[in-house]
């Protein structure tokens, strides 16, 4: 009678792999035929003017500032509190971006004393460039 206790004890118990890999093939079937592939294409933009107006209102606003210490909008002397004045009756219009151009060896803290001026003005966009020179 020992003998057959001795038996069911030392039988090896092995765990059938074959029916998890099956399921395992069919979960990875559904998935990839229930996968939706979509096409994104983008979007697109509305425009409600003509291009030569907007390119016309965008036209950027440059102040020179030279290495002598003058401020120019367009070829003039405008010094800096010229700066608002000229951004003030420009950008009340439209978005202007304003341009202040560097010239080599000025001072840069003048120009941004003129950023400041353009932006208590009402300037959005401000950026600075240096001149050649």
């Amino acid at each position: 009678m020992k003998s057959s206790r001795f038996k069911v004890l030392t039988e090896a118990r092995e765990i059938e792999l074959s029916p998890l890999i099956d399921m395992v093939f069919i979960l990875l079937i559904f998935f990839i035929v229930a996968t939706v592939f979509i096409d994104e294409s983008g979007f697109a933009i509305a425009q409600s003017r003509p291009a030569e107006k907007q390119q016309e209102e965008k036209q950027p606003l440059i102040f020179t500032v030279k290495a002598n210490g003058s401020i120019e909008f367009n070829g003039r002397f405008i010094g800096l509190s010229g700066v608002s004045t000229h951004v003030q009756s420009l950008v009340g219009r439209s978005e202007h971006p304003v341009i202040i151009q560097l010239e080599r060896g000025s001072k840069s803290g003048l120009a941004v004393q003129a950023m400041d001026y353009a932006r208590l003005a009402g300037a959005e966009i401000v950026n600075f460039t240096n001149l050649g020179g």
